[in-house]
């Protein structure tokens, strides 16, 4: 993401709350740059949701890297948009919403 397409001030706050709201609502065009620079970023050490029961249970992950376990980590969520919630929260506290 380069530095003119990151959001500021007020929209960065305004996309956060947006998807807070409604991880599966209808993403503005800076909320869209904000979720790829948080998801575009090396396998080893990011956080991901791990299904552990179809379609009812997911559990927050860290990636190893090529040919590495994948580490599980609490908590396990029983509703996928608070999951998704959390995993963006984590990013976003860890500086990858940042272009970092």
């Amino acid at each position: 993401m380069g530095e003119a397409d990151k959001p500021t001030g007020g929209k960065a706050r305004d996309e956060v709350a947006a998807f807070l709201a409604d991880p599966y609502a209808d993403q503005s065009p800076g909320l869209q740059r904000l979720l790829f620079s948080l998801r575009d970023r090396p396998a080893a050490g990011k956080l991901v949701l791990v299904e552990i029961e179809a379609g009812r249970r997911w559990q927050l992950a860290r990636l190893g890297g090529r040919g590495k376990p994948v580490e599980r980590l609490e908590p396990v969520f029983d509703d996928l948009r608070e999951a998704e919630r959390h995993v963006f929260r984590l990013r976003m506290d860890l500086g990858m919403g940042e272009g970092a």
